[in-house]
């Protein structure tokens, strides 16, 4: 009898036929159904995990779209010591307090100088120029009985009066002279005489540069865009197209303010850290690419430790690290910024990296924690803790600079890194690599090099927040603007928004 060979099609699906099957038969079906059920076993897990991964990243992209943005962290979920001290302050500012009285803010200010902290904050109007009204009365007689008044005390209240800006037009009458003796006299004719006048910054236009300073200020400073205060300005009955306004921007950072640009450039790469970041920004009409291709916009600056603060915008129509090396070309020193690859193809830097991102990291990996085991102290959790304790440390030694911050930072931080570093290690064995936590975990084993760097020299910081919170301003106008309609439209926000 010739022997049956089983597939997955063939298979013997009842009682009797099995009974009619010899030993051999049947281990071999035995075996066959352990390959199958193996097979599935696999490919459940693998799907299992496909099917987390796709909940993590719809939670965390719910989160970001409905949820908060802040980062807090729950206090509950960090217990390290001394942290108790910083929920206390952060509760402490954001429970309400009623608005103190002008004469509570002097007291205060009179009390901190007191106690010899010079230069502490003013109150928020010290440096106001005062206008006083005196509210007095006509007859200065007592109304009783006709005696003369006699002068008592003044009740002083104060009080933030807004003057809105005024416009007005400057006609500019330039009075021209010639000599009337001349004139009869010299067959060549009569010598003029022209009084001098300011020259026009806009050649031809109505735009002074004290106006366009202004629009330059709302559309870049303020975020307004240009379609938004022009009906503003047709509120106030003065009319000027966003057209116009768009090129009065576009000449004056040509004419004016690209000569500044290239001198904080140069001051900039003098300097020994540097801040790096960069963001989308769409433009519509480039050559060679579509509408919908992204360009960025990059930004570079100063390091909290020097005394002359720069702060510089880049537009490029992409984000190749060629156009960081372009911008940083002659710059030898720190480079911080989060861990994208473009940036090391800037040549004669060092690289450190942001513990902030990283941190970024574990918070995404605990948002994407399914609502069932929310209350659970994860490992999650725990890497946002310890995360949360070098910061905390960290802050405790931010008055520091140089030296001295890099001996305090082996005693208090670096300890506390290299368990960091131990707990990753340990942890990356026991998670799904493909999960946000185990995403996290390699995030910053992977860059760890450049993540720590900061313990090396005291100026460095152990975050890119500066670089964050400027490229932040940026967003904020993009969000109001949406787009550029050109590239030479995008070109003054690296000019006007620089500083």
């Amino acid at each position: 009898m010739e022997k049956a060979t089983y597939t997955s099609k063939n298979q013997p699906n009842n009682t009797q036929t099995l009974q009619l099957l010899d030993q051999d038969q049947l281990i071999e079906l035995i075996l066959k159904l352990q390959e199958q059920i193996q097979a599935s076993s696999s490919e459940n897990e693998t799907l299992r995990a496909e099917l987390e991964k796709f909940k993590e990243y719809y939670r965390l992209a719910a989160q970001k779209r409905f949820g908060r943005s802040s980062e807090k962290t729950d206090p509950n979920q960090l217990k390290f010591e001394g942290f108790d001290e910083a929920v206390a302050i952060v509760e402490e500012a954001e429970n309400p307090i009623e608005e103190p009285t002008v004469e509570e803010l002097k007291e205060k200010r009179a009390a901190r100088r007191t106690k010899g902290n010079v230069g502490a904050k003013k109150e928020c109007f010290a440096d106001l120029e005062v206008v006083e009204v005196i509210h007095d009365i006509e007859s200065k007689v007592c109304d009783a009985c006709g005696s003369p008044l006699r002068f008592l005390k003044d009740e002083v209240r104060e009080e933030i009066e807004v003057i809105r800006p005024r416009f007005i037009v400057k006609k500019h009458i330039t009075k021209i002279y010639s000599c009337q003796s001349c004139e009869k006299t010299n067959t060549e004719g009569s010598p003029i005489k022209k009084a001098p006048a300011p020259i026009p910054a806009f050649p031809g236009g109505f735009g002074s540069v004290s106006l366009v300073a202004h629009i330059l200020a709302k559309k870049y400073c303020e975020k307004v865009p240009f379609y938004r205060y022009e009906k503003l300005l047709a509120d106030e009955g003065i009319y000027i197209s966003r057209a116009t306004m768009a090129n009065w921007s576009i000449s004056a950072s040509e004419k004016y303010l690209e000569p500044v640009y290239k001198r904080l450039r140069e001051h900039l790469m003098k300097q020994r850290i540097i801040h790096g970041d960069e963001t989308p920004f769409q433009v519509l009409k480039k050559d060679g690419k579509s509408a919908k291709s992204k360009s960025y916009m990059w930004h570079f600056s100063s390091a909290a430790v020097e005394g002359r603060q720069v702060s510089l915008y880049m537009y490029r129509p992409g984000r190749h690290g060629k156009y960081a090396a372009e911008f940083l070309a002659g710059f030898e020193g720190y480079l911080q910024t989060d861990e994208y690859a473009g940036y090391n193809l800037v040549p004669g830097i060092t690289r450190v990296g942001c513990l902030a991102h990283a941190r970024r990291k574990f918070t995404d990996g605990v948002t994407a924690i399914p609502e069932n085991a929310k209350g659970r102290n994860t490992a999650a959790h725990e890497g946002v803790r310890r995360f949360d304790e070098l910061f905390y440390l960290e802050k405790k030694i931010a008055h520091l600079r140089g030296n001295e911050r890099y001996e305090r930072r082996l005693d208090l931080v670096k300890p506390k890194v290299e368990a960091l570093q131990e707990w990753l290690r340990k942890e990356r064995m026991m998670v799904t690599p493909k999960s946000k936590l185990g995403e996290a975990i390699a995030y910053s084993l992977n860059h760890w090099e450049n993540l720590t760097r900061f313990l090396v020299d005291g100026d460095l910081e152990r975050s890119n927040n500066r670089a964050e919170r400027g490229i932040k301003q940026f967003v904020i106008g993009r969000k109001n603007d949406l787009f550029s309609d050109s590239v030479r439209g995008a070109i003054p926000v690296e000019s006007s928004l620089a500083s």
